[in-house]
């Protein structure tokens, strides 16, 4: 699931970081070499404190159908320079995680990274580039991620993101999970179903729900808004696209569900 982009169209997009945890402010070696060499202007990608943040050349690849975003609740309005966001996430005990947002707008090619220790579940996100490149939140997709045991197979989980400047409740309601799709499509269907003992997905809550628009552009981010889960645990879920003309694209994801919501929530 991790390296999956080839350079080939406007926008990429990948879950790809793999280094080792070097202290509790941010990881050095966080940053993407390939967009490291692409970075522009002042707020070009590269280190800064405790992540790895920026703009870069517009690169020329892209892959069929992938998720980039999976949140509870991402919201921002007024925010300024200086001001941070308040980045939260549920995770079972042990690995570290993984953080990235970057651009799924047209034209906008813009990425942060990073790291947080095993144990932790907050990062203080500060908004100067979102605030001075004028990213607005319908702008990018923001993921965290941990790599563990599922069953006998280790996978890489995603976590569902609260995301709000420091003075804001957070909702605690569905996720929402967004998909990036390359070619036009016909019509998406999703699967959902808990994950059993042994790693595999069990009854399905969904088996191949149509989403049912009427209109999947192609370059396009398509927003899945999930049911409400009850138990807590590992979900599968399959995004499969039909592309107009013929043929299909797929994706699928783990995810983690902490069955009682996080502190701090409001309805």
């Amino acid at each position: 699931m991790l390296r999956r982009r080839i350079y080939l169209s406007a926008l990429i997009f990948g879950l790809a970081i793999t280094p080792t945890w070097l202290g509790a402010q941010g990881r050095s070696d966080v940053c993407d070499e390939d967009l490291e060499e692409l970075a522009r202007g002042p707020h070009g990608y590269r280190q800064r404190d405790g992540r790895c943040e920026g703009v870069f050349a517009q690169p020329v690849g892209g892959t069929p159908l992938f998720v980039v975003s999976l949140t509870q609740y991402f919201e921002y309005e007024e925010i300024g320079p200086g001001d941070s966001l308040i980045v939260e996430w549920p995770a079972p005990a042990g690995p570290e995680v993984s953080l990235r947002a970057e651009g799924i707008s047209p034209g906008l090619h813009y990425r942060m990274d990073a790291v947080r220790p095993a144990g932790s579940n907050s990062f203080s996100w500060p908004a100067d580039i979102l605030v001075a490149q004028g990213i607005d939140r319908d702008d990018i997709g923001v993921l965290a991620w941990i790599n563990r045991n599922v069953g006998d197979r280790k996978r890489t989980v995603l976590l569902p993101l609260r995301v709000r400047p420091p003075d804001e409740r957070a909702g605690c309601g569905p996720y929402t999970m967004t998909v990036w799709t390359g070619p036009r499509l016909e019509e998406v269907f999703v699967t959902l179903a808990p994950i059993d003992a042994d790693g595999r997905p069990g009854m399905a809550i969904w088996d191949a729900r149509p989403l049912g628009w009427r209109y999947y552009p192609a370059e396009s981010a398509i927003a899945i808004p999930l049911p409400e889960l009850e138990a807590s645990g590992f979900y599968y879920v399959k995004v499969a696209g039909e592309r107009r003309g013929g043929g299909s694209s797929t994706v699928e994801a783990w995810l983690y569900h902490p069955g009682a919501p996080l502190p701090g929530c409001s309805d």
